[in-house]
């Protein structure tokens, strides 16, 4: 999970303000559903999903794709740590 939280968090990419907003927002969602995923109790895995889900929805207005799919790796592998497999290969899938 270090891994992931270092290629959501290393390479920053200057711009326009309000972008450099939203991308510090993706990297610190992306790196708060991190340290959820690492506490390993129901609660935290649900908090995780929603923050992984908002860094994806962000880094996706960002048009950076490939962060995109890191965060739903996280949440592929959050899914997968709660047994739910079936989301959790969809996941991984798409």
């Amino acid at each position: 999970m270090a891994a992931l939280l270092f290629l959501l968090t290393a390479f920053p990419v200057s711009g326009q303000p309000n972008l450099d907003q939203k991308r510090a927002e993706a990297k610190t969602a992306a790196a708060e559903a991190a340290k959820l995923r690492d506490h390993g109790t129901f609660k935290s895995y649900q908090l995780a999903i929603e923050k992984f889900q908002i860094a994806a929805k962000l880094y996706e207005e960002l048009g950076e794709k490939p962060f995109v799919g890191y965060a739903l790796l996280g949440i592929a592998m959050v899914k997968s740590d709660l047994n739910e497999n079936p989301e959790a290969t969809g996941r991984w899938s798409s």
